[in-house]
């Protein structure tokens, strides 16, 4: 039985993610196959090729298990074999993260090694304080700010990549984890086409219904933006009033702690004259 350290783990799918397949001991085999390799006896062995990558994956972590027992970290355990956290999908979120963004360069560039070290993580989460020497070695010698990186975690959050866990101290020790949210990526042109889409399935009634709601509704916001008006209006002269009033008690104190300090000093005087 092989039971990885976080830290072995963590070296095991930083491999994945940069190998030519994006599967543990999965390797390309000629032009259109691919081959299951594994280090027996510190020699490494081809145990068999396939026609995609997906069943040599299979037929790896079926060969991990007879060879290191059932609780080696498979493809499948990783979460490799499908849905949203597979290295092929990631790295296209990447890409979409990275064209989308409106940061600078710099800044996209350590969103996307945060991204990478976040799915390495066997928990999937992190701070961006922990890929500073990964980002010296990547992108060169730069330094992040706290500023820098609220705007990194900001941007991924909005982006649908990630969701706060920790928010204590500065930006740079904030705890985020690999959150991955599909309905905040979709672009304003696909979100506006989906609307149509669907508005396209009403019957008549139903679009007739929905457009008198609207107007329903834009008449109540138009009232309500006359009444916000209207208080505005009604409440400046009072508010000037208080101001002035405010401002005469103020005026009226200070003269009065100024004939006080001069009582004061008269009683003082008086004092020193009977001694």
């Amino acid at each position: 039985m092989t039971i990885l350290s976080d830290k072995q783990y963590y070296q095991l799918m930083r491999a994945v993610f940069h190998s030519k397949s994006g599967f543990i001991n999965v390797m390309p085999y000629g032009k259109n196959s691919f081959s299951v390799q594994v280090s027996i006896k510190n020699k490494l062995t081809v145990l068999g090729t396939f026609k995609t990558e997906l069943e040599a994956a299979m037929f790896a972590d079926k060969k991990r298990r007879e060879m290191r027992g059932k609780d080696i970290v498979t493809n499948q355990s990783a979460g490799l074999l499908t849905g949203d956290y597979t290295v092929k999908n990631i790295k296209r979120l990447i890409d979409e993260y990275f064209n989308s963004s409106e940061l600078d360069v710099t800044l996209r560039n350590a969103g996307t090694v945060f991204i990478e070290q976040l799915w390495a993580d066997r928990h999937r989460q992190g701070r961006i304080i922990d890929i500073d020497k990964v980002l010296k070695t990547k992108i060169g010698s730069i330094h992040i700010s706290d500023d820098d990186a609220k705007k990194i975690l900001d941007d991924l959050i909005k982006f649908g990549l990630i969701k706060m866990v920790s928010n204590k101290f500065s930006p740079k020790l904030w705890v985020t984890k690999l959150d991955i949210k599909k309905e905040l990526r979709n672009k304003p042109q696909e979100t506006k086409e989906n609307e149509m889409q669907q508005l396209e399935k009403l019957s008549p009634e139903m679009l007739e219904n929905l457009a008198k709601q609207a107007a329903e509704l834009a008449k109540v916001k138009k009232q309500e933006a006359e009444d916000k008006h209207n208080f505005r209006t009604l409440l400046s002269p009072l508010i000037l009033n208080a101001v002035q009033a405010k401002g005469k008690y103020e005026k009226l104190l200070n003269e009065l702690l100024d004939t006080s300090t001069e009582l004061d000093n008269a009683l003082n005087a008086l004092k020193d004259a009977l001694k």
